[in-house]
């Protein structure tokens, strides 16, 4: 076996091994097979943050009074991350039909900051939609608030190439500034929208 190749699988390995959400434990879910989305029992408080985002600063204050639908990735991202943001375009398409957009944020959260400044964000997500918010900050700030809502990400270098592995979830927001719920990539637009829209 090369090297080349068993750098590759010990990167997969790592990659692997860190948890899609953390501190998103079992007896803190809802179990319902009918539902599209994974809800907290008990909505759980997120930590006091400061990011940037391609509409200013983006604190706790950002998160209150709507609700929000968060992605974390980067815009070097092969697959996963163009993949979920299609499939958010998609979600709040449906919800504009039904006349709630407007109850919605929909944001980005890129992991990569050196390679990923507010400005490339920004034309990275008016491929999607002009409305999504792109957020990102330094990697401490990020560490921070990535824990508090239970992501994780790690940089992986594959064969001098940097990567970063990342959950990869939509994590839902409440008005109310907390984590409220969860649902996985490839969802089914129609059935989540359905849910999304008895949304107080």
């Amino acid at each position: 076996m090369t090297k080349k190749l068993i750098i590759l699988g010990l990167s997969l390995a790592l990659l692997l091994s860190i948890p899609l959400l953390t501190n998103y434990s079992t007896s803190n879910k809802r179990i319902n097979s009918s539902s599209a989305i994974e809800w907290l029992q008990h909505p759980k408080s997120i930590d006091a943050f400061e990011l940037k985002s391609t509409n200013g600063d983006f604190t706790k204050v950002n998160l209150l009074n709507h609700w929000t639908i968060m992605v974390f990735g980067y815009t070097r991202c092969p697959d996963v991350c163009p993949t979920s943001l299609n499939d958010l375009t998609h979600l709040a398409d449906e919800l504009e039909q039904h006349e709630i957009g407007a109850k919605f944020n929909y944001v980005f959260v890129s992991v990569d900051p050196e390679q990923d400044s507010l400005e490339n964000i920004a034309l990275y997500l008016n491929y999607f939609r002009a409305d999504f918010i792109g957020v990102t900050g330094n990697i401490s700030s990020l560490k921070t608030f990535s824990q508090s809502v239970g992501v994780r990400f790690a940089s992986i270098d594959i064969a001098g190439s940097n990567n970063i592995s990342h959950s990869v979830y939509f994590l839902l927001i409440g008005p109310d500034g907390k984590l409220h719920a969860r649902f996985e990539p490839n969802f089914d637009t129609q059935k989540t929208a359905n849910e999304l829209i008895k949304l107080p």
